[in-house]
């Protein structure tokens, strides 16, 4: 043979040798993958299942959040609910305990005032006067609160008293003095 046909032989060979090894390997190859399909396709379930199963708890937690929201905002609105009709209580508590009784207790007292103002005479003026002031005292009295008078001259403490007005002197010494109680 000559040199180029034993060249092409040598050539044509080693071409159906590679087909065969080429063959050979991918037949390997499938082989193996079809043996490894089954245990691939079991991780792969297994992993889908458990990406439903944490989506289903996914979804079980936003229902239970969503019904803890709804009971919430219920909650909520008896407790403003509460709060109005408590607030209404409690206005109309004042009223009637507070502002009712007191205004009750100073009819008697205007009575008196009108009393006073029909009557000239200076003796039944004090008498008037000294019965406002006795029914004045017993409003207060009602309310458990005390009068209480300082004498003229005193020290003025301001911690327990409000002035109603101030009298300037020229006397350093009656500065911070009780003019009149």
């Amino acid at each position: 043979m000559s040199r180029k046909n034993r060249k092409l032989q040598e050539h044509s060979d080693a071409k159906s040798q590679l087909a065969f090894a080429l063959q050979k390997l991918m037949s390997e190859s499938v082989t193996d993958c079809i043996e490894n399909m089954p245990e691939q396709v079991v991780q792969l379930a297994h992993e889908l299942h458990k990406v439903q199963t944490e989506q289903q708890q996914l979804t079980n937690n936003f229902e239970s959040m969503k019904q803890l929201l709804g009971k919430m905002v219920a909650d909520s609105k008896l407790l403003e609910n509460a709060s109005k009709a408590n607030q209404c209580l409690t206005n109309e508590h004042y009223q009637q305990h507070i502002i009712e009784p007191m205004a009750c207790s100073l009819f008697a007292t205007l009575d008196l005032i009108e009393d006073a103002q029909q009557s000239v005479s200076e003796q039944t003026g004090n008498e008037l006067n000294d019965s406002i002031t006795a029914q004045l005292l017993q409003f207060f009295a009602g309310y458990e609160i005390v009068a209480i008078r300082h004498e003229q001259n005193s020290v003025f403490d301001p911690k327990i008293m409000t002035p109603v007005d101030i009298v300037s002197t020229q006397d350093k010494g009656l500065d911070g003095r009780i003019a009149k109680s």
